[in-house]
């Protein structure tokens, strides 16, 4: 073991002993930013933080309309490839020379781009429709159109919107990405923080600053995507408003043992339905008492609960008789298959033992549509050493993230993969959550053993 130092200056010297003698200097549109609107950094800086972790590792990167040249080198630390085109020459000269080391490159033509991009980003729309040329008449659909030959099969774009400048382009970029990709996600951006906070509700004020995220490029060949009811079973009658909510056994125990767990369960609801949105079919698959897939029923149109555990279902039944949920009690495992939109499915694979671990995710992409998305949660390996005996005694087989990213990702065409702390998600260290949100979008489809 090293000699301990002297002094604070001797212990501070051997870290900064090893940063060497390199300086550079910024060019003048981060210059402009840093002098005149300094707050505005980190805000910007964080959104492209939030897309380097979704994108995750070895991706090939476009960024079209440069907005931040230090975030880009954000989405570049992980990337394969990084590419930026901005309509600007001197800045793209500037650009060359700052990050000549990490090999990023800037041009200023999007001709010369071939497709099979990973990931095309467009933080501020206005920049990027210049960086390429678009037509100040009808922009849009060239541009799209664009994107799409610049994308991978199973490419993502992420588009920045200010619904307060943008006004004239917002609803028409929307649709544009409606038509042309399998998924689209909105995330509301309020200062660094980055939420789904009612982005999918049509009576929600759209004002500030969204990020569109659009997953799977439709193609001519699969324009024509398979139209899933929302009809669900009809009960005879909606509850009144004023009937009670009976808790059964298992709210009881979060209610006198860890109350908390409530408001982290319904958040993790919450974070599923914004990203499902509207007019979706959706199985809740471990549903217990069924207060989370009310509220998937609520916000996405019609849910379906099914949970293995009699007693929870017949709590479920006896609360919410709306036309748009049902519950059902069985065995995933031996559910007769029926395509939903969507499935989520919180709390439940760390209760699967290990050696079924790959059946129950080929049972999840089995009753997807092939368009589908399956949103899966689960405490974290690491929060094990703080999980209490009851909790503890039922968990077979916990996840890391990576681990969780990896097994999604035999399963499905992309997939995003979010941490939490208590009813906080974000796009943080892995390590440190004590929750995972995997996102699956496009199951993979596996050839059936033959007989």
């Amino acid at each position: 073991m090293d000699e301990l130092p002297k002094s604070e200056q001797e212990a501070w010297s051997r870290v900064t002993d090893r940063y060497g003698t390199r300086e550079a200097t910024l060019g003048a549109r981060s210059t402009a930013r840093l002098r005149n609107d300094p707050a505005s950094l980190s805000i910007t800086l964080a959104r492209y933080k939030f897309l380097a972790r979704l994108a995750s590792k070895n991706r090939r990167i476009l960024e079209l309309g440069v907005w931040e040249p230090l975030g880009s080198r954000i989405l570049a630390e992980f990337a394969a490839a990084y590419v930026g085109v901005d309509a600007e020459a001197p800045f793209a000269e500037e650009a060359n020379r700052l990050f000549e080391p990490f090999a990023m490159q800037f041009r200023t033509d999007v001709v010369q781009e071939a497709a099979g991009y990973d990931l095309v980003v467009c933080l501020e729309f206005a920049r990027a429709l210049a960086a390429v040329g678009s037509p100040t008449t009808s922009p849009i659909a060239p541009f799209f159109d664009l994107v799409l030959r610049l994308l991978d099969d199973d490419g993502i774009v992420a588009v920045g919107i200010n619904y307060d400048s943008d006004a004239g382009h917002s609803d028409s970029v929307r649709r544009a990405m409606d038509d042309r990709f399998a998924q689209v996600f909105e995330f509301r951006c309020y200062g660094e923080s980055i939420t789904v906070d009612c982005a999918n509700q049509q009576e929600h004020s759209r004002t500030g600053y969204a990020l569109l995220i659009g997953m799977l490029p439709r193609r001519a060949a699969d324009r024509a995507r398979r139209e899933l009811t929302v009809e669900v079973t009809r009960s005879p009658d909606v509850v009144p408003s004023d009937e009670p909510i009976r808790f059964g056994r298992h709210l009881c125990h979060w209610l006198h043992q860890s109350p908390r767990r409530l408001l982290h369960s319904m958040a993790y609801y919450r974070f599923g339905a914004e990203l499902i949105g509207p007019n979706r079919k959706v199985l809740d698959v471990g549903c217990g008492e069924g207060l989370g897939t009310w509220l998937l029923a609520q916000r996405n149109g019609a849910a379906v609960g099914l949970d293995f555990d009699a007693e929870a279902i017949e709590v479920a039944q006896g609360n919410f008789h709306d036309r748009r949920v049902r519950f059902a009690c069985g065995d995933f495992f031996e559910t007769p298959v029926e395509k939903y939109d969507a499935l989520v499915n919180f709390d439940c694979i760390e209760h699967i033992l290990p050696q079924n671990v790959d059946r129950f995710w080929s049972r999840i992409t089995e009753h997807l549509a092939d368009d589908g998305l399956a949103i899966v949660g689960t405490p974290s390996l690491a929060s094990d050493a703080y999980a209490n005996p009851t909790t503890r005694a039922g968990h077979v087989n916990l996840y890391s993230g990576d681990r969780l990213e990896a097994e999604m990702s035999q399963h499905f065409r992309q997939v995003f993969l979010f941490s939490a702390n208590d009813e906080t998600i974000h796009t943080g260290f892995r390590q440190l959550a004590h929750y995972y949100l995997g996102v699956g979008v496009g199951p993979i489809r596996r050839p059936t053993p033959r007989e």
